[in-house]
C-alpha cells in the first residue's frame, strides 16, 4: 500500500476470457483511506468477445448484477510507461461475487467465473493430482 504514496491514480488491471486486457483507472485516495475498497462492474463485462458489444447469450453472464474487483496488493506492479514519466501502480484482482448487502458481508467468496481464481484451482487440482506443479503469469 504505502507504494501508492505521491501517485493520484492506480490501475486494477484483469484478462477476460476472449484475452484481453482490462484496465480500470480509480483514485489512490479512495484506496489508501479504505484498503478493503472495492469496485463493481457487471458480470458480463467479463464475457464480452473482443469483437461484440454483448457476452454471448449461453455464458451465463448477466448484464445485471455486480461483482467486485478485489486488489491483490500482494502482487502490485510497477510500470514505467515512458522513460521520462514515472512509474505507475498496476494491481492485479480477483472478481468476487456479490450475495448481500456489503455492510453486513463478513465473508466474501471469489465468484466462481474469476479468470485468476479459476486458473488457481486448475494448477492445484493438477498438483494434487498429478504431483506436477505449473507456475503461470497472470
Amino acid at each position: 500500500m504505502d507504494e501508492l504514496y505521491g501517485r493520484d491514480l492506480v490501475r486494477l488491471w484483469w484478462v477476460d476470457y476472449a484475452g484481453v486486457r482490462r484496465i480500470r483507472v480509480v483514485p489512490a485516495r479512495r484506496m489508501k483511506e479504505n484498503k478493503n475498497s472495492r469496485i463493481g462492474i457487471t458480470p458480463a463485462a467479463l464475457g464480452m468477445p473482443a469483437v461484440q458489444d454483448t457476452a454471448p447469450p449461453l455464458s451465463k453472464l448477466s448484464p445485471v448484477g455486480e461483482c467486485w474487483l478485489n486488489p491483490d496488493w500482494d502482487h502490485l506492479i510497477r510500470y514505467q510507461l515512458e522513460e521520462s514519466r514515472r512509474s505507475v501502480p498496476f494491481v492485479p484482482v480477483t472478481f468476487h461475487e456479490v450475495t448481500e448487502d456489503i455492510s453486513k458481508a463478513t465473508h466474501i467468496s471469489p465468484w466462481p467465473y474469476c479468470p485468476r481464481s479459476l486458473l488457481q484451482r486448475v494448477t492445484d487440482n493438477i498438483k494434487t493430482e498429478f504431483g506436477i506443479e505449473i507456475r503461470a503469469g497472470f
